[in-house]
This record gives structure tokens, sequence and C-alpha cells, in this order.
């Protein structure tokens, strides 16, 4: 009996001792894992992630005052490697005095084959926006030079933006422009300027491009409406900054086109035939396509839209074009307008 008592006492003792061995080592564990969760270099890591490592791959919102309010971009690997591509594909074109890294860009959201789809803005977001747009077609090279040289002179002339914001996208489609030989669509085989959500795309886009375009792969409108990242992204730059102008220049068409509101038009186009004599650059009505940009924005949102074809694609000009269309930039950027979309109009003078 006293035999059989003490082996009980005895179990008792080493289930005891189990326990607190067991109570020890979770407390250890506990301890552990709460210092590598606070850990400096732990949030440090956390931290380090870019937003789009967390974004989803498709938004279709605009840009939020968040997103922009996150750590600038341009010290990311992501982009700097981006960055760093496209200084060796500018060195190609000569385009020596295109200095990247000392712009402030920022982006959201990545194209199909996961380059950056970049912009910058100056002065303030929330007062008389314009957009600038280049690159829409990736073989359209000096078009990206003309608007890589405009983010670096407003940078350096700040006064240009006082009291109003320009926000610059120079390179709309980076597939297209960073292909082995640049192509016109993006990595999907979309032209970028027939795909936007216009009203009558469904019914109109793919039949344009039969008749008219005669099924021409370069002029490829897309599966549906807004099925690229490129468009969405312009979409999104048209929502968070609401610009009453937008410029997106082109080539090698050689003319200035315009869509955009009615109501104020015959002062407009004394504007732009003013600044059409000035550059020595012919005015056109170039005509209706579904899924344009001059549709979207101009005629279904009353933004007014110009397009500026440069007369070649030929990169080795791209300085003859930014001396030449330079002042015609800062005329638009200064031309004053009332109100915000749709109901924008030209101040009379």
């Amino acid at each position: 009996m006293e035999v059989s008592k003490q082996f009980s006492n005895r179990k008792k003792k080493k289930s005891r001792r189990r326990w607190a061995a067991a109570l020890l080592i979770a407390g250890a564990l506990i301890l552990a894992a709460g210092f590598l969760f606070f850990h400096p270099a732990a949030e440090k890591e956390k931290t380090a992630q870019s937003p789009l490592d967390q974004a989803p791959s498709v938004i279709s919102e605009p840009f939020s005052k968040a997103q922009s309010a996150a750590p600038p971009v341009a010290v990311s690997v992501e982009l700097a490697g981006f960055l760093n591509r496209l200084n060796k594909q500018n060195t190609r074109y000569g385009w020596s005095d295109i200095r990247l890294t000392d712009i402030r860009w920022e982006y959201h959201r990545k194209t199909r084959n996961h380059h950056p789809l970049m912009f910058a803005y100056y002065g303030d977001e929330t007062n008389n926006c314009m957009l600038f747009m280049g690159g829409v077609h990736g073989d359209e090279l000096p078009t990206v030079y003309l608007m890589f040289r405009l983010a670096h002179y407003l940078q350096e002339n700040p006064e240009v933006v006082k009291g109003r914001c320009v926000v610059i996208a120079p390179l709309v489609n980076p597939d297209g422009y960073l292909a082995d030989r640049p192509t016109r669509t993006n990595a999907a085989g979309v032209d970028l300027n027939r795909n936007f959500p216009t009203r009558k795309w469904h019914s109109d886009a793919h039949r344009h491009w039969a008749t008219k375009g005669r099924k021409n792969k370069r002029y490829y409108p897309g599966s549906k409406a807004a099925s690229e990242q490129e468009t969405l992204f312009q979409i999104a730059l048209i929502k968070r900054f609401k610009p009453q102008k937008i410029l997106s220049v082109h080539s090698p068409l050689n003319f200035f086109d315009y869509d955009g509101p009615s109501a104020d038009l015959d002062s407009f186009e004394q504007w732009m035939e003013q600044i059409s004599r000035e550059a020595n650059h012919p005015l056109r009505k170039f005509g209706y396509y579904p899924g344009s940009l001059g549709n979207y924005a101009g005629n279904e949102r009353n933004i007014f839209t110009l397009t500026l074809e440069l007369p070649t694609s030929d990169p080795a000009r791209g300085e003859e074009y930014f001396r030449r269309f330079q002042p015609a930039f800062l005329k638009f950027i200064g031309l004053p307008v009332v109100g915000t979309p749709p109901n924008t109009r030209l101040v009379k003078k």
C-alpha cells in the first residue's frame, strides 16, 4: 500500500514537471514570435514592399489620395530597373539629355509585360489641371522624348505651373516602345487609341475596324472596351485629376486636331489657328473613331482635347520638335478656362 502511494506521488511530480516544461516552451515561443513581429528589421521588410505588390492586378477606380501619399516609388527596385532599361533605350536614340531619375514618378499599375505605367504631376492637383500624354503608340518615338523633356522643363521652371496643375504620362505604351522592334499596339496587340469605353464602342468598334481599318492588326480595338491596363491607366488619370484640358502627342500625320465642347468652339478655333500659324503646323479634323481618346474625353466628357500629330516618327528629330512645339505646350498650359468638366468653357478675352 505504501509502495503504491509512493509510486502515485512520483507520477504526479513527473506530470507536474512535464506541464511546467510545456508552459516554459510555449512562453519562449510566444516571446520569440513577438520579437520577430515587432523587431525593426521585420518592420522594415514589411514597409519596403511596393504598393503594387499588395494591389490587385486590375484597378478600375481612380488613384486615391492615400495612394499618392505613399512613399515615392522612384526609390523602389522595380521602378529603378525600369528606368534603367528606358535609359538604355533612350541612349539608342541619342537622347542623352533625358535624366529619368531626376523626376519624381508615381505608378499604381503595370502592363502585361510588368512595366510600370508611370506619371508625374506638377503644381496643385486640386486646381486647374491639364494632362499631357505621349507614347500611346509605342512606335511613335519622338512623342516620348517630347514628354520627358516637358517634364524636365516644368521641374526646372515651377513658375509655369503656379496656380494650376500639369500631369505628364510620358509613356502610355511601354510594352510597345520597349519591344525589339517598337510596335503601335501593346503586348496584347491592341491599339490603345481604339480601346476607350465610348458609348457606341460595342456596336461600332469592330465594324469600323473591319470596314475602314480593313482589319489591319495595327488598329485592332481589343476584345472588349477598356480591356487593357494602359487604357484603365489613362481613365484613372482623368478620374483622379479631372483635367480641364488634355494634349496627346502622336506621329507622323503632321497636324493639330481638336475634340471637345462646342459651346465656345469659335474662340477655341481662333486660338488654335494662332497656334497653328506660330508653329507652322496645319489644323485638320481627323474624323470619328470609336474608342479613341478624342471621343471618350473630348466629345463625351466635354474636356478640351487636343491631338498633336508630329511630322515624322524619327527619334533623331526629338529635340527639333521640342523646340518647335514648346511654345504651343506653354500656351496650352496657360489657356484660361473656367468651371470643371463637363461644363468647362474658354474664358473670352
